[in-house]
């Protein structure tokens, strides 16, 4: 029974795992949509000219405004809002990509000794990172709510890696 316990819980840390990186990827879904629509054709149109002075005749600047991450030549001539609402989204997504591997490893080391709690916290982060994208999509002010449930799984798994690496510390000691 305690095998088949564990073997659950594992399953539950790797399905927080899963349902962290399918959140990862929905929000950079989310980012291309509001480059799409800040960096649109008829907006990238007004950089053609240039964009063909510099590398060729009939060539068009990029559809999406593209190596511009919101800060660069093409977003000179975004609106402040433009250029704040688009900034939001790349920060959210940014400071997803900035946790996502810590948030993983933490996971993974976590789940030899605490799966169930790894797997809580999995889904704490989870959790925590949808209601702060949402609220920095719609401006920085509404992110705190989701940065602090998010900082308490992500504290928590890194804490939790910590108690796991002593207790294999402990173990091959007692190898020894």
């Amino acid at each position: 029974m305690l095998y088949s316990t564990y073997s659950a819980h594992v399953g539950l840390a790797l399905l927080s795992i899963i349902a962290i990186c399918f959140e990862y990827y929905v929000i950079s879904i989310c980012v291309g949509a509001s480059r799409a629509k800040t960096y649109s054709a008829k907006y990238m149109a007004q950089f053609n000219e240039k964009h063909a002075e510099e590398f060729g005749t009939g060539k068009l600047a990029p559809k999406t405004g593209l190596p511009d991450m919101g800060n660069g030549f093409f977003s000179n001539a975004l609106s402040y809002k433009e250029w704040f609402l688009f900034n939001n989204a790349q920060r959210a997504h940014y400071n997803y990509l900035e946790n996502f591997t810590p948030t993983i490893v933490w996971i993974i080391i976590s789940l030899f000794y605490h799966p169930l709690s790894a797997a809580v916290l999995g889904f704490v982060v989870f959790i925590g990172r949808i209601i702060y994208s949402v609220g920095y999509f719609k401006t920085p002010n509404l992110r705190s709510v989701g940065a602090i449930v998010f900082d308490l799984g992500f504290i928590g798994l890194f804490v939790l890696s910590l108690v796991t690496i002593a207790k294999w510390g402990k173990v091959l000691e007692s190898e020894n």
